[in-house]
């Protein structure tokens, strides 16, 4: 629920609001969050026809295997110094919300 401004709280850095941003989404089952600047992320998709800096694209005609490889290199990503918000999306079958 948002609150009225005067309410705000006061000397957030975008940082510190993307991270308890995140934070609180976590708590939600089936979320992958990804928190940045509307511009940068559509230039982002124009010129890789992804949202994130960094991707890792992986093909074939099995789903299934596909989807098993996506997660067993998620889980070796994750395990990167200073990688960040590591995600498989799911291109086929996934629900959405855009806000």
């Amino acid at each position: 629920e948002l609150q009225p401004r005067d309410q705000w709280r006061e000397g957030m850095s975008p940082e510190d609001l993307r991270t308890a941003i995140s934070e609180n989404l976590e708590s939600v089952p089936g979320i992958v969050a990804s928190i940045g600047q509307p511009i940068a992320m559509a230039v982002d998709e124009l010129i890789t026809g992804t949202r994130a800096e960094l991707a890792v694209k992986i093909f074939g005609p099995d789903t299934e295997i596909l989807l098993d490889r996506s997660q067993v290199l998620q889980t070796l990503l994750q395990q990167v110094d200073g990688a960040a918000e590591v995600q498989a999306d799911q291109i086929t079958g996934a629900p959405q919300l855009v806000v």
